[in-house]
């Protein structure tokens, strides 16, 4: 798992309050004071905030004393346990923080601002996939950032697609923590090395307007991942991304989560996608949200929308049912769930697929051993 930093461990508490606790917790942040025995934290700058957002909060107004102050408030309103836990997990993070070489003020002040920043019918109309591997899954899974900040739960991401797409017979191929020119490096590389009957990607990533982020926090705009694989190596065979990232900073007006964004995706850029996907054929793309919206991750289960394509893959694929049957189960999936402040998501697939795609696992016996994951 990746090292934590004062944001993750406040998150990782406050998700562990009940939702009344949480509720309680939210409004008593009105009452701290800060050194000139101010309260800064107003009722506009609370409500219906999630548990980021608190975090976030917390360590814009209070700075190194952020945890102390939320070890005051459980405390106050009586959730000693979780209080002694942040407690404890702070202790720790101070003590490795002491084992490590000491860097430059400059760098320790440049290093928090990025840490606090915040994928029936006829066999005509099916594409063919009987071809052993099925084809090549790549996943990208940006997980640490150089800037120290984390996407915890995503490795629960990256792990659970490998073995889906394992299972469904597809050669996997993992990268962790990717930059943007790494990232760049994979698309060209495996636009003119996939073989079998169908390509798969799937990025886990933080993401805004601009497309997704590479570990240095550079932008990979859409039409940078998919233009390599308008050739002919792929040419008439299905080529399917999966994005999990935010697409800009709004909410869909939820429970123990966590954002894909950063706050480098204010700009009102417009998004790359639609003018990108027209001109693909075989092609699809499933976001993890809508357009301009964030996308909701949770520390220890995933993200709503990978954990949703997961379960629908492996329920409804092997009834036969194709890939936009199962992309419009996970729609109605994610929708379905709410955060305690009412926070909603929708994701977003776009398609120029001219056939049925359907992932089907292998027959027992095939040569399975010969695949690598």
């Amino acid at each position: 798992m990746a090292e934590r930093n004062e944001r993750d461990i406040l998150i990782h508490r406050i998700q562990c309050l009940s939702k009344s606790d949480f509720k309680r917790f939210r409004l008593k942040l009105r009452e701290l004071k800060d050194d000139q025995g101010n309260c800064p934290i107003t009722n506009r700058l609370v409500d219906d905030k999630d548990e980021d957002d608190l975090a976030d909060l917390l360590i814009e107004t209070f700075k190194d004393a952020a945890v102390q102050k939320a070890i005051d408030v459980m405390t106050t309103i009586s959730c000693n346990q979780t209080a002694q836990d942040l407690s404890s997990d702070n202790e720790k993070l101070k003590a490795r923080k002491a084992e490590r070489p000491t860097v430059s003020s400059d760098r320790r002040r440049d290093n928090s601002a990025h840490a606090y920043v915040d994928d029936g019918g006829s066999a005509r109309d099916e594409y063919n996939m009987s071809s052993v591997p099925r084809g090549t899954c790549v996943i990208i899974n940006n997980e640490n950032f150089l800037d120290g900040s984390t996407r915890l739960g995503s490795g629960k991401d990256a792990d659970d697609l490998k073995r889906v797409f394992h299972k469904f017979g597809f050669e996997v191929k993992r990268h962790d923590d990717q930059t943007r020119m790494q990232m760049e490096q994979i698309m060209k590389h495996y636009c003119n090395s996939a073989t079998g009957d169908c390509f798969v990607c799937c990025i886990l990533s933080h993401g805004g307007k601009k497309g997704v982020l590479g570990c240095d926090r550079k932008h990979m705009s859409i039409s940078d991942i998919i233009d390599p694989f308008s050739g002919q190596n792929l040419a008439g065979r299905p080529k399917a991304f999966f994005i999990q990232a935010c697409r800009g900073p709004k909410t869909q007006n939820a429970a123990i989560v966590e954002e894909d964004s950063s706050d480098e995706e204010s700009d009102t850029e417009t998004y790359d996608l639609l003018k990108t996907i027209p001109s693909h054929a075989d092609l699809l793309i499933a976001m993890s949200t809508f357009e301009d919206h964030k996308s909701r991750r949770n520390f220890s289960e995933g993200s709503w929308f990978i954990q949703a394509l997961c379960k629908e893959l492996e329920d409804s694929c092997p009834n036969g049912e194709d890939i936009l049957t199962v992309l419009t189960k996970v729609n109605k999936a994610v929708a379905g769930r709410e955060g305690r402040s009412g926070f909603k998501q929708i994701p977003e697939p776009r398609f120029t697929l001219t056939k049925k795609l359907i992932f089907r696992a292998p027959e027992p016996g095939l040569a399975l051993t010969n695949l690598k994951f």
